[in-house]
């Protein structure tokens, strides 16, 4: 009997594991669309928040453990004598979850169709970290020299570009993960 009921309880958590990967690989599927629809998208950034006022998303990708996109900012007028390459790669830890789900009406970065395009950001518990690599380009627009640094840190947000259009598909995605990931949690919470 004792067997048994450890072989159940067994069975239960390997079958909530990959309920919890199915739910994950769906939304990380639904960010990675988003992610192609917007690589070589431009934007703006909001005046006074950067010494650029544009930027071009040149690459974009998001799989169930990495997130890697490149972004080129520049000043549109031409005031500037430099611009800017920007790359970040981060890498998702295996136990994350989820702490909050917002669009971000405020990020300094926007779209041409906004409100139809914004930024939707999603922070994790802090208990996992996530690797943060990024990687910046400055490039004298007159020589063409580059300056380029390395850095590496962590972090607990990501913030992903996404259509309005897709916002419920996204937001039940999140919610399906969410009750996948902590579910199990809020029941031996119960049983406590």
């Amino acid at each position: 009997m004792k067997y048994l009921v450890l072989f159940l309880v067994f069975i239960l958590t390997v079958s909530s594991l990959s309920a919890q990967e199915k739910e994950w690989k769906q939304l990380t599927g639904l960010l990675q669309a988003e992610a192609q629809y917007f690589t070589g998208k431009n934007g703006f950034i909001q005046f006074g928040k950067s010494e650029y006022n544009t930027f071009t998303i040149e690459k974009f990708s998001v799989t169930d453990s990495l997130v890697n996109f490149k972004m080129k900012l520049q000043d549109r007028f031409g005031n500037e004598e430099t611009a800017q390459q920007l790359e970040e790669t981060i890498v998702l830890h295996p136990d994350m979850k989820i702490h909050s789900a917002t669009i971000d009406y405020n990020y300094a970065f926007y779209f041409e169709n906004f409100p139809n395009e914004f930024f939707l950001l999603l922070e994790f518990e802090e208990a996992y970290p996530m690797i943060h690599q990024i990687i910046n380009t400055f490039k004298d627009v007159k020589t063409k020299e580059e300056d380029r640094s390395q850095m590496e840190e962590t972090t607990y947000q990501v913030y992903f570009p996404i259509r309005s259009k897709n916002r419920e598909k996204i937001f039940k995605a999140i919610e399906n993960y969410q009750l996948q990931t902590i579910k199990k949690e809020l029941e031996n919470d119960q049983n406590h």
